[in-house]
């Protein structure tokens, strides 16, 4: 059987992306979505090293954090200021380059 659209995401049995609440309903939207959930793969990735490193490994001052969900409770505010503001740099920032391989392709490391 041949698949309707060449598109990420597509495998058998099914022959379309399964999107049940029609929210990649146009072109330029399945390619945003499909740019953005590269993304956040990709920050999930670094949130799992990042959950696990601090057992090996602390910054200095960094010592009093707690390690796991406990760090939650010991971040000061101007650190959840910090974080929140580099989350929302990154999205605003990094973007796929033009001319890349693909909506994969940031142009970090190619």
């Amino acid at each position: 059987a041949q698949v309707a659209r060449q598109v990420v995401g597509v495998s058998m049995p099914l022959n379309e992306k399964w999107d049940p609440l029609n929210l990649g309903s146009t072109d330029a939207k399945l390619k945003r979505y499909t740019e953005v959930e590269i993304k956040h793969g990709r920050v999930c990735m670094i949130a799992c090293l990042g959950y696990a490193v601090p057992e090996l490994f602390r910054f200095p001052g960094c010592e009093d954090f707690e390690n796991g969900l406990g760090a939650l409770n010991s971040i000061p505010a101007l650190g959840w200021f910090q974080l929140i503001a580099f989350v929302g740099a990154h999205e605003v920032l990094v973007k796929p380059r033009a001319g890349g391989f693909g909506p994969w392709d940031f142009g970090l490391g190619t």
